[in-house]
């Protein structure tokens, strides 16, 4: 549904429109015809299953398809997993605004609550009360910015997972893709937090890239992140910093300056072990005790060497 949203948002501006609108068009119609039951939209063909912030992608996505096509029959659609995500938010109490981040057999939310899951509903939610002019969806965007900014920690970051005992999976800590968490102040005319534009920018490599994240390693044990970041910390990742490019073009008001970028060298835990990260313009290696772990000639589609035990998915 994402890469469809994004093929109808660069039509205007793509020399092959009638292909990309075709592509866009029938994979929708794809989706509809596998994963609606007559009610909503599962997460998985036959399978009964909500995910609000998909449905809220989703429906985003059939919008957009409704306003280029001017076929208002995806609108029903639309509105159907919209009403989904509405009916996934919490009403009140102390996790008023949040959102259910699966809903088993369609039935109750699982009591799961992601910030950046969440902050992924309010655009679509947003462009919801603009076509269909029910404010109810406007509500619940604001709704859901509430409790996002009712839980950013003073740091800047947010905790990756709220649980509705009150338990919180405190790590990792999104770092490019906290792009998107911030987006929603934007889309909604609100400030973005200082602390987090802070956090943000301060946390840019010389390469020009973002960091995924802050504590992969204590994932599992949720404590602090040791002194040196585990290295898929490190790693950039286009899937998030693609997040980080998107906010940083809505918040441009002038030319865009020559970009300079460098070479980088950061110590780096390794499943239990110091190594060292080296990123060029032309490759990126991981080395511990001179051994080569990770070895990638950016030109090539492969990396050259991978250790077995490496996740640098």
């Amino acid at each position: 549904a994402a890469a469809s949203l994004g093929f109808l948002a660069a039509l205007p501006h793509r020399e092959n429109r009638e292909r990309a609108f075709g592509v866009a068009q029938r994979n929708l119609d794809s989706l509809i015809a596998e994963l609606w039951d007559g009610e909503g939209f599962n997460d998985r063909p036959g399978v009964a299953g909500r995910v609000p912030n998909k449905l809220a992608t989703l429906a985003q996505a059939l919008m957009a398809l409704a306003d280029v096509s001017g076929e208002d029959r995806y609108l029903r659609y639309a509105q159907a997993a919209l009403e989904d995500v509405l009916r996934y938010q919490v009403k009140g109490g102390a996790w008023r605004g949040a959102i259910h981040q699966y809903a088993p057999d369609a039935k109750q939310g699982d009591g799961r609550f992601f910030p950046f899951y969440a902050a992924r509903c309010v655009p679509p939610l947003h462009r919801a009360y603009e076509v269909f002019a029910d404010e109810r969806y406007l509500n619940a965007a604001h709704e859901t910015l509430a409790f996002i900014e009712k839980n950013r920690d003073e740091d800047g970051s947010w905790p990756q997972i709220i649980y509705k005992g009150g338990r919180r999976a405190s790590w990792p800590r999104w770092i490019a893709g906290a792009a998107d968490i911030l987006l929603a102040y934007r889309v909604l005319g609100e400030r973005i937090p200082e602390g987090a534009w802070r956090r943000l920018l301060r946390s840019q490599s010389a390469t020009g890239a973002f960091p995924t994240a802050q504590g992969f390693a204590s994932q599992i044990s949720q404590r602090p992140p040791r002194r040196l970041p585990d290295y898929r910390d490190v790693i950039a990742v286009v899937g998030w910093n693609d997040k980080v490019f998107r906010l940083m073009c809505e918040e441009l008001h002038s030319d865009v300056p020559s970009a300079a970028v460098s070479e980088v060298w950061q110590p780096i835990m390794v499943q239990g072990r110091e190594a060292m990260y080296e990123e060029t313009p032309h490759r990126i290696d991981i080395v511990a005790a001179k051994r080569p772990l990770y070895r990638w000639n950016k030109q090539h589609v492969w990396a050259h060497v991978v250790h077995p035990k490496l996740d640098v998915r």
